[in-house]
């Protein structure tokens, strides 16, 4: 949740109506006053102030980050996660696990904004390339009812919200962009983020 006000409180700080979160190393906190005042306000900055003070270093962003093409990116749309809890809370896309995340999976989505739409593009790295064959080709099933393509191939369908949705797979990497205005803009953000898997090697 990274709705309200940037401030300058440990990693990260965001503030909205008595309620400030942020996260340092490998703590996260969340402090809340039940009635927003001037006096609870500073109250809690002040506990904020001391939390994070206690916490000695600061800590790394996931390396998955790198991955994203600044260009159009939402940068306060982006969310990093494990499971499949946590990505169907930021954007529902089944009842089940299709994708077989678990905290053994990194996963980021992100939004995008073209001229036309506001995609969503979803990340996610497996332990092994085996796995991931395996999540996509059930995403596949599912999601679009179809078979994979020839390797390497970038799958794009038009669901019948008449958005775009694609899916590819790239070694231990599954590349998901949803909400798209075409195919060409789901085979683009695909691209960049394959591109950028290229420069971090």
């Amino acid at each position: 949740d990274t709705d309200g006000d940037e401030v300058r409180i440990g990693q990260d700080a965001v503030y909205a109506a008595g309620l400030l979160r942020f996260w340092k190393d490998t703590v996260f906190a969340r402090i809340m006053a039940e009635r927003e005042t001037a006096e609870t306000k500073a109250a809690v900055f002040k506990i904020g102030e001391i939390v994070a003070q206690s916490v000695t270093k600061e800590g790394k962003r996931p390396d998955l980050l790198d991955c994203l093409n600044p260009s159009g990116l939402v940068s306060r749309s982006i969310r990093f996660f494990h499971n499949v809890v946590s990505l169907n809370s930021h954007y529902y896309l089944a009842s089940s696990n299709i994708l077989n995340l678990s905290e053994k999976t990194d996963a980021l989505l992100a939004r995008y904004e073209t001229e036309k739409s506001k995609p969503w593009l979803l990340l996610v790295r497996y332990r092994t390339s085996a796995r991931a064959k395996a999540s996509h080709v059930q995403f596949l099933e599912i999601y679009f009812k179809e078979r994979p393509l020839s390797a390497g191939q970038i799958q794009v369908k038009k669901l019948e919200s008449g958005k775009f949705s694609s899916a590819w797979r790239k070694g231990r990497f599954l590349v998901l962009v949803f909400e798209a205005d075409s195919a060409s803009t789901c085979e683009r953000l695909s691209r960049e983020v394959s591109k950028k898997m290229e420069e971090k090697k």
